[in-house]
């Protein structure tokens, strides 16, 4: 879907990204403002997410004894919750402080950097020198050229090829020949059963079904035992992922071959 997006705020930092680009090229640059309705719904399901865990922390921080929790403490334990990553949502965050002593006393959220984030997200600009492709093959050549730029990215962070822990010439590739199968694996769910979506958070979900081993002793005289294999109790959502790769019953996963 493509969509210029009228506010005038965005447009403008849209405008400042092109005009880095211009008198670089020889021809004049076209420009295709794309909307990604996907990432749109997912950057916003993020955010929330990660506004609603700092808030509880913050609600957390607030409510204790105010008395015992001196201003540097404080100071230091709200640079504690926007620590690393988290730094970058503190501009979705008002902190409140006592006029007297400047203390920190509470918070409130930003809703207009909140909503000024909402109208950019899922966007993203296609510049190009060719005036004669249609906008949307402008926009496919650009997603087979991302799509090998993700699955080198994949390679190296999803299926971790490296470091290769071998030695021997044949681990090695058979070590790499995993790896790619792996990969193709991942590609064969999202294109098949997902349908081009985001793998991830499919993969998270089905992540979290186990295969357990329970090694059972009988009696502490007799060095006697037995091995139970088990899978854990599958969600309804597993069960659908499941389902779409071919495991109806995912609880057959207690005869696999360890």
């Amino acid at each position: 879907m493509i969509k210029v997006v009228p506010e005038s705020k965005t447009r403008r930092k849209i405008f400042t990204l092109i005009k880095k680009y211009q008198g670089q090229y020889e021809d004049n640059l076209r420009t295709v403002i794309c909307l990604n309705n996907e990432r749109k719904t997912l950057a916003k399901k993020k955010r929330d997410a990660a506004i609603a865990t700092l808030a509880e922390a913050l609600d957390k921080l607030f409510s204790s004894d105010k008395k015992k929790q001196g201003i540097a403490e404080r100071e230091k334990k709200l640079r504690g919750i926007f620590k690393g990553y988290k730094s970058r949502f503190r501009k979705f965050f008002n902190i409140e402080r006592n006029k007297k002593t400047q203390k920190a006393c509470g918070y409130s959220l930003n809703q207009k950097v909140i909503d000024y984030e909402e109208k950019t997200d899922g966007i993203f600009i296609l510049t190009t020198s060719r005036q004669d492709l249609e906008t949307k093959k402008i926009v496919e050549s650009y997603k087979n050229l991302k799509e090998v730029e993700m699955l080198f990215d994949d390679l190296k962070n999803f299926v971790d090829i490296r470091p290769i822990r071998h030695w021997l010439a044949v681990r090695v590739r058979a070590h790499v020949f995993i790896c790619i199968l792996a990969l193709l694996l991942k590609r064969i769910f999202e294109i098949d059963c997902l349908k081009g979506k985001c793998v991830m958070e499919p993969l998270e979900e089905i992540s979290k079904s186990r295969l357990i081993k329970y090694k059972v002793r009988f009696s502490e005289r007799e060095d006697r035992t037995k091995t139970f294999r088990k899978v854990t109790d599958t969600t309804s959502d597993q069960k659908r992922y499941f389902k779409m790769v071919g495991i109806r019953n995912p609880m057959n996963l207690e005869n696999f071959v360890w």
